[in-house]
């Protein structure tokens, strides 16, 4: 059983496209596929690694980088088109139990791989992250949208605004995974001088809810907050505020006990993570985030710490308040603030929907899991069949 996935990402890991892949890739071979994956990136570095089990191939496919800018320009064009459907046909010919995942966005790039993979003869599946028209509406955007929603085998969406908005015959609910390592641990009690509020991601004024975040710890009555330490993990986003105006506006909220850890190796995050009393994301209920599902999540439940989050998108089909996590309708800085003291003053109430919310993370959130899942949804939409030896 052959799967390719396609990848707009190199294989740092440690970036949300190229974890999200690679998660979803592992969680596959986990269940008995073969995986190769292909990475679309500008990085001559190398051709192709095999991780975990699973085989990495390189858009560049080891060519040198040439100095001239016109002929490397030729070359690259060259490589991510011949060479790639040569690729693309040496792989899935091995075999006649295969299928193409495609995880980049809409354009006429994914078009053109849907095209070779149903040339060869294979299922192809477009994965959905979030919505295509977070980008501008472009024609050809338009176009690879129609194309790549009529033609392809089946969908997989973070999402059922998602699933909604497309409304393809074949449809599958696929959240942001962790990694099954991640979640086969005790969890250990932490001593913190401080209570620990932990934030990761991306840092914006307007996706992830940051600026809320500190308005809600600004709104704590002093002598609660002296007792709060802020950690923020992540730095800001390309093309937005730089990370000294988030240094500068905590400071300027009175929320100066703040740790800004700026970018770390994503294997850091989680046992930093781990440290904190309660993770928390206030998600503003907005486009962008009524479409998507937030990454990190997952990586919060597996913590086995206690999680705030505001109840946008799909989230309440997964964690019920107070159950599993603190949910709340709302970004209202009041109510998080509230919502904060109220878990400070019930801690053990607060550890118990932490651990019930790991159980989430290793039942749902696995992706080991998520694997077994995907794959019983591709036999029976497409052509795949599992190996039930």
């Amino acid at each position: 059983m052959q799967i390719v996935l396609f990848m707009r990402s190199n294989i740092s890991f440690n970036n949300a496209p190229s974890v999200y892949v690679k998660r979803i890739a592992e969680g596959l071979v986990m269940n008995g596929a073969d995986v190769a994956v292909f990475c679309y990136t500008k990085d001559y570095s190398w051709n192709s690694v095999v991780i975990n089990g699973v085989k990495y191939q390189s858009s560049t496919f080891g060519i040198a980088r040439s100095k001239n800018a016109a002929y490397r320009k030729l070359k690259y064009y060259y490589a991510q088109n011949v060479l790639l459907i040569k690729w693309l046909r040496r792989t899935l010919l091995k075999t006649e139990n295969k299928a193409v995942i495609d995880v980049t966005k809409a354009n006429l790039s994914s078009v053109k791989v849907m095209l070779a993979t149903k040339l060869l003869n294979t299922d192809y599946y477009w994965n959905l992250g979030e919505h295509p028209y977070t980008e501008p509406k472009t024609v050809a955007k338009r176009l690879s949208v129609f194309l790549l929603a009529k033609l392809s085998t089946g969908l997989m969406c973070n999402t059922s605004s998602l699933a909604k908005f497309i409304n393809h015959r074949n449809c599958i609910i696929q959240p942001p995974t962790i990694d099954y390592s991640e979640c086969q641990y005790d969890i250990s009690e932490v001593a913190n001088p401080l209570f620990t509020i932990g934030y990761c991601g991306t840092l914006t004024t307007e996706k992830d809810g940051l600026i809320i975040l500190l308005d809600s710890i600004a709104a704590l009555d002093i002598s609660i907050r002296e007792r709060v330490r802020l950690v923020i993990i992540g730095d800001s986003a390309k093309g937005d505020k730089g990370l000294s105006y988030f240094v500068e506006m905590a400071k300027s909220k009175g929320v100066s006990n703040t740790l800004f850890t700026g970018k770390i190796p994503n294997e850091k995050v989680l046992p930093m993570l781990r440290e904190c009393d309660l993770l928390i994301l206030t998600r503003p209920d907005n486009f962008q985030n009524r479409y998507g599902f937030p990454s990190k999540l997952p990586e919060y439940l597996a913590t086995g710490k206690p999680v705030l989050i505001t109840a946008v998108s799909d989230i309440p089909m997964y964690l019920a308040d107070k159950k599993n996590a603190y949910l709340l309708n709302t970004c209202d800085v009041l109510e998080i603030s509230d919502c904060i003291k109220h878990i400070m003053h019930h801690r053990e109430e607060a550890n118990q929907v932490g651990k019930n919310g790991l159980q989430v993370a290793r039942n749902v959130f696995s992706n080991k899991i998520q694997g077994m899942k995907l794959l019983d949804f591709m036999t029976k939409t497409g052509t795949l069949e599992r190996d039930c030896t």
